[in-house]
């Protein structure tokens, strides 16, 4: 465990963190000493715990509005329509193509070069070659 030194309102404060994750202790903890003195500034005379109590207030405030907007965002994204049916079928057909020609190349890796040839649609051979070319530069639909 890492030991990290933090400075919040006027006070140091030693804190353990898993190795690797100091940075990001010292990032969330300026966030809080920027609110705490925000709160200094707009209502001097509170009493220390009164400051950190308004500081996460705010904090939670911030993280309430985030939490807000991206559910909207959720909700916002629109439903899938007809033309992303299309599309969804264009890309299967296309991932299954893929799968396809992996497999074969797998395949051909096993094989002794003179045997190395894959069915193609409607029951012809397609060469080693010809699925590499295929896969480098696929036909267009």
């Amino acid at each position: 465990m890492a030991e990290v030194k933090v400075t919040i309102a006027g006070r140091s404060y030693a804190l353990h963190c898993r190795d690797g994750e100091e940075a990001r202790l010292h990032q969330l903890s300026r966030m809080i000493a920027d609110r705490v003195d925000k709160v200094k500034t707009s209502s001097p005379g509170l009493t220390e715990v009164r400051q950190f109590l308004f500081a996460s207030l705010l904090l939670a405030d911030d993280l309430s509005d985030a939490q807000a907007e991206a559910k909207f965002a959720r909700e916002a994204t629109p439903a899938p329509s007809a033309e992303d049916g299309a599309t969804v079928q264009a890309l299967e057909s296309l991932a299954e193509r893929l799968e396809r020609i992996g497999q074969a190349l797998i395949a051909d890796a096993a094989l002794p070069a003179s045997a190395q040839a894959l069915p193609a649609e409607g029951g012809q051979l397609l060469s080693a070659d010809t699925v590499q070319a295929l896969a480098a530069d696929p036909p267009s639909p």
